[in-house]
């Protein structure tokens, strides 16, 4: 039989006892039936946790009061939750659920606090991951491991990026001296390896291979001013840098596809290096900015470029004249491999893909379709242009997420509610898409 019953805003909370045994317990399990304003509620708080919001830095959570006071005013300012919800809410329950609430004799207090890492501590990391960083890129190029050394160069120069625009300079020297490590050892050790074929100076060795570097460079420029149209100029980009690698030698004489040349390589980050001191003179953007949107060329080209790679081996087993030609440059790895067979030969050879990411995309995209899911196949098409403009998915979600709070923080509901028929009317559909669009970025990031 029900023993009592007691009840806190839309929350009820029953206990049942047993007639036989006289034992009593609370109905249902937990305490509590969960109201639909608590439930509102809840998904809201969660959903805001999850965004990577300061909900729990800026709510002190000793007691549920606390919480309540805190968390209310927050929501009001972030999200459209009406003012009912919140005063209906089982704000016990929520406080007890969200923040790890546990009982002792003392009574109700909290068993962890959430904390987030400061913005010094977060420095204080990226330094010291840097640090040895730099000390792996200088065994790496000693090593002549020309490819690791290039990827982890590149991951450390984007950690380098993320410290204040002082220290980044002298980082980036210490960087670049490690990368460059096999060229300072000494004359007896240098005198040990064996003679190399690989290109030095590409400028100077390469026939037109100056005028090639400006090609890139001029192409890089106008991809950073015109950041709108950048993904059909950093194409173009691609286009050289893959002529560059072909025509660029490695120690054995083939073209450098893999770029393990130094002299390869720095022809390559030249295209770059001299494409921001172009536009560093030409504007007044500050370093931030310039790394910004050399970051963001850099990623759309390489996209580009892995998608022109393999497009290039797979033309080698062509039966054309100009194939049979290309064919010669790489007589010394291929020996006696079948013309079919060539792709698959170089690929293996310089460790690249001969599937490109737009084909990968394009075998997702129809898997979702055929399986339904009309949502992830417009994901993977929104992946893919966001990818072959170079933009930076984080950056992308905090740029939106940040301007929809600012655009919403203080259009109060209940004021609004007071605009004309014939505004309301006009904007209803425009503010539908826009929800619209909002759950379906929503539900990309959980």
């Amino acid at each position: 039989m029900i023993q009592n019953a007691s009840r806190r805003g839309t929350s009820v909370q029953i206990t049942i006892e047993n007639r036989d045994t006289g034992e009593a317990y609370p109905w249902p399990k937990g305490g509590h039936v969960t109201s639909e304003a608590t439930r509102r509620v809840g998904g809201l708080l969660r959903t805001e946790t999850r965004m990577g919001h300061e909900l729990w830095e800026s709510c002190p959570q000793g007691t549920a009061e606390e919480f309540e006071e805190h968390a209310a005013r927050l929501l009001s300012d972030r999200t459209d939750v009406s003012g009912q919800d919140l005063r209906a809410a089982d704000w016990r329950t929520l406080w007890s659920t969200l923040c790890d609430v546990e009982n002792d004799e003392k009574g109700e207090k909290m068993a962890e606090k959430k904390t987030k890492e400061t913005a010094a501590q977060r420095n204080k990391r990226l330094r010291e991951e840097i640090a040895a960083n730099i000390e792996r890129v200088r065994s790496l190029a000693e090593a002549e491991n020309i490819e690791s050394t290039q990827k982890l160069s590149e991951e450390t120069d984007a950690l380098i990026a993320q410290l204040p625009a002082r220290e980044r300079n002298k980082l980036r020297q210490q960087l670049n001296e490690a990368g460059q490590a096999r060229e300072k050892l000494p004359e007896k050790r240098k005198a040990e390896a064996p003679a190399t074929l690989a290109t030095q100076d590409f400028a100077a060795e390469v026939e037109d291979g100056e005028a090639l570097m400006l090609r890139g460079r001029d192409l890089v420029v106008q991809a950073m001013r015109h950041s709108d149209e950048g993904a059909s100029i950093t194409k173009q980009a691609a286009e050289v840098l893959l002529d560059i690698r072909i025509k660029a030698r490695d120690k054995d004489g083939n073209p450098d596809l893999a770029l393990r040349a130094p002299g390869s390589r720095n022809a390559a980050m030249a295209v770059y290096d001299n494409a921001v001191k172009v536009v560093a003179k030409s504007t007044d953007w500050e370093r931030f900015k310039l790394d910004k949107e050399r970051s963001k060329v850099k990623r759309s080209v390489r996209y580009h470029l892995q998608n022109l790679m393999a497009d290039y081996l797979k033309a080698l087993a062509h039966d054309t004249e100009e194939a049979a030609a290309e064919r010669e440059r790489y007589k010394n790895i291929l020996k006696d491999a079948a013309q079919e067979d060539v792709p698959k030969v170089l690929a293996e050879h310089y460790k690249v893909s001969l599937v490109a990411p737009l084909e990968k995309e394009k075998a997702k995209y129809h898997a979702a379709l055929e399986s339904g899911d009309r949502a992830k196949a417009q994901e993977i098409v929104q992946g893919s242009a966001a990818e072959e403009a170079g933009e930076d998915p984080d950056a992308m979600l905090r740029t939106t997420v940040k301007e929809l709070k600012k655009s919403v923080k203080h259009a109060d509901p209940e004021t609004l509610e007071h605009a004309s028929d014939e505004v309301k009317e006009a904007l209803r559909k425009d503010l539908e898409a826009v929800v619209r669009r909002a759950r379906e970025i929503l539900a990309a990031i959980m």
